[in-house]
C-alpha cells in the first residue's frame, strides 16, 4: 500500500466534479508509461509518491495535532481525507482536495517542523495502533527505529514541499492509497 498525491489545477478539479471518471483516469496513469494518455487538455504535474511512509506520517500528525507550540493553525491533518471522488479502489476512495483545502493543508505543513512530529515518534504506540510498516521487532531496536524515523523524515519533507508548491500555484490535490 503506497500513498500518492497528484497536484491538479482548478480547471481539472472542476472537470473531475463534472465527470468523476477523470479522477479514475488520473489514478490509472502509471509512472512507467512512456507516453501516457492525459485525461485533460492541460498537462499534469509530477506526482508525489510517499511510498509506505504515509501511515507513520498520519500517526505523527494525529499525535501532534495542535494545539502545540507551533505557528500552525488548528488543523486536523489526515492524508487520507479529501472529498471522495471516482470509483472506490482496493484501499479506499480517491480524495480530492480543492484549492482552498490545499491552502489550509499548506498552512498547516508550513508551521509544523519534523522535530515537532518526531517528539511523538513511539514505535510501541505505533505498533499497538497497527500502523502500517511498524513491526514488533522495531520496538526498542535502535537501528530499526532510526531507519523508520529517517524514512518518514525524508517523506515528510517531500510532502511539505509538494503541498506548498501546489498551494502557491493555486492547485488542489488528488490523493490515494494504492
Amino acid at each position: 500500500m503506497v500513498f500518492e498525491m497528484q497536484a491538479v489545477t482548478a480547471r481539472q478539479i472542476e472537470a473531475m466534479h463534472k465527470d468523476p471518471r477523470l479522477a479514475d483516469a488520473v489514478f490509472a496513469l502509471s509512472a512507467y508509461d512512456k507516453n501516457p494518455k492525459q485525461p485533460f487538455d492541460e498537462p499534469l504535474s509530477e506526482r508525489l509518491d510517499l511510498d509506505k511512509s504515509w501511515a507513520i506520517l498520519n500517526f505523527l500528525f494525529d499525535r501532534a495535532a495542535p494545539p502545540f507550540n507551533s505557528t500552525a493553525p488548528a488543523y486536523s491533518c489526515d492524508l487520507l481525507s479529501g472529498a471522495s471522488i471516482g470509483e472506490p479502489k482496493d484501499y479506499g476512495p480517491l480524495g480530492l482536495w480543492d484549492v482552498e483545502d490545499t491552502k489550509e493543508l499548506a498552512a498547516y505543513l508550513k508551521g509544523v517542523t519534523w522535530e515537532q512530529l518526531l517528539a511523538h515518534f513511539d514505535s510501541q504506540e505505533m505498533w499497538e495502533a497497527d500502523t502500517y510498516m511498524v513491526e514488533a521487532e522495531d520496538i526498542g531496536d535502535e537501528i530499526g527505529e532510526r531507519e523508520l524515523r529517517e524514512y518518514a523524515s525524508s517523506n515528510f519533507q517531500a510532502l511539505r514541499n509538494y503541498v506548498l508548491k501546489a498551494a502557491e500555484a493555486g492547485n488542489g490535490l488528488l490523493a490515494w492509497v494504492g
